[in-house]
């Protein structure tokens, strides 16, 4: 399957992902991102427009740039008719120098494996930012180092992705010339296992038991570090993000 299959059957339940739309999760990256009302944002790898949409009435312009134009379909442009949205990859942007305050990535990076590739994605990010504008970089991560093969191997049956730690992506943005580069945390309370494999593209009904028996059979470092809790009929754990900010 190549990405524009890939993520056009993901955009078709990507929304009812509980995780997409976690308001506290959102309003973290927002304080976290230090908006200003002139400042001009781009949403990097913008998706759905969770992020776009809820940061339009805080600054003066946003823009959202994404590869897939069936994820950015369901944007209400007629509520958001200012919302400057491309069909765009990350790698490679039309956009000048030194445009932007901010740029945000939310949960973009992990999809980048190659490791050239990314280092290409994360310095054009820093070419459009002015001069003392940050990057934003939102992605879960491993709760702990002791499961950071588990998250690996639940997320290989899943997807092809990248794992990223704080430290590896502390390290990423270091190597590519951000500086003052700082890390918070945010937690993703409750996050229900059936909610995202259910809604995460085609996945078959073998590959989700396998993944939800990984969760329900795992060792107690597991279950203690995602705070697991397993219902009967369902699996919540709380995932931690990382929220990275680095200075051009």
């Amino acid at each position: 399957m190549n990405e524009k299959e890939f993520w056009k059957i993901r955009a078709e339940k990507y929304n009812e992902l509980e995780w997409v739309t976690k308001k506290d999760i959102i309003r973290s990256l927002i304080d976290i991102s230090e908006l200003k009302k002139n400042h001009v944002v781009l949403d990097a790898g913008c998706g759905t427009g969770k992020v776009a949409t809820s940061i339009y009435h805080l600054v003066d312009k946003v823009y959202g740039v994404d590869i897939s134009e069936a994820m950015m379909s369901s944007i209400n442009k007629e509520k958001f008719p200012f919302l400057k949205l491309d069909v765009c990859d990350i790698k490679n942007m039309h956009y000048g120098d030194d445009t932007f305050d901010r740029v945000i990535a939310r949960l973009v990076l992990h999809h980048i494996t190659d490791d050239d590739e990314l280092d290409k994605a994360v310095k054009e990010c820093r070419r459009v930012l002015k001069k003392g504008g940050k990057i934003v970089v939102s992605e879960g991560v491993p709760p702990v180092d002791e499961v950071e093969q588990d998250f690996t191997d639940i997320f290989k049956l899943k997807e092809k992705r990248r794992t990223l730690t704080s430290r590896g992506i502390k390290e990423l943005l270091e190597k590519n010339g951000f500086k003052n580069v700082r890390v918070h945390f945010a937690k993703d309370r409750g996050m229900s296992i059936k909610n995202w494999l259910d809604n995460s593209g085609d996945l078959s009904e073998e590959i989700k038991q396998k993944i939800y028996d990984m969760h329900k059979n795992s060792s107690e470092i597991f279950k203690k570090a995602y705070n697991l809790k397993d219902t009967g009929d369902d699996i919540l754990i709380d995932v931690k993000v990382a929220i990275m900010t680095g200075e051009k």
